[in-house]
C-alpha cells in the first residue's frame, strides 16, 4: 500500500464538525484519490490509534455567482472518522 504524505490534508473546522467532536467524530479533508483503507492506515500512522469507522464524502465543483462574478467552489473529499472514547485530539487554535 502506498501511503502518500498528503493523504490527510487538514482538519475541517465548521460548526457541524465541532458538534460531532462531542462523540469523538472528526471531519478531515483528504486526498481525492484516497480510499477508506488508505485513510485509516494514514490516521493510524499519524495519531497511533486505530479508528473505529471511516466514512467518506466526495463533492463535485459547483459554479456559483458571487457579487456579479462567476466562480467555482472547489470540490474535494472529506473523511468522517470515529475514534475510540479514550482518544483526545489536541488542536492548537492559533
Amino acid at each position: 500500500m502506498n501511503l502518500k504524505k498528503t493523504t490527510i490534508k487538514y482538519l475541517i473546522t465548521t460548526e457541524k464538525s465541532f458538534k460531532l467532536r462531542e462523540g469523538n467524530v472528526y471531519t478531515i479533508e483528504v486526498d481525492s484519490f484516497a480510499t477508506k483503507h488508505q485513510i485509516s492506515a494514514a490516521i493510524e500512522k499519524m495519531f497511533n490509534v486505530v479508528p473505529l469507522k471511516v466514512n467518506t464524502i466526495t463533492s463535485k465543483p459547483v459554479k456559483k455567482l458571487f457579487r456579479g462574478r462567476r466562480g467555482t467552489i472547489s470540490g474535494g473529499k472529506k473523511a468522517i472518522v470515529k475514534f475510540p472514547k479514550d482518544f483526545e485530539m489536541k488542536i492548537d487554535n492559533q
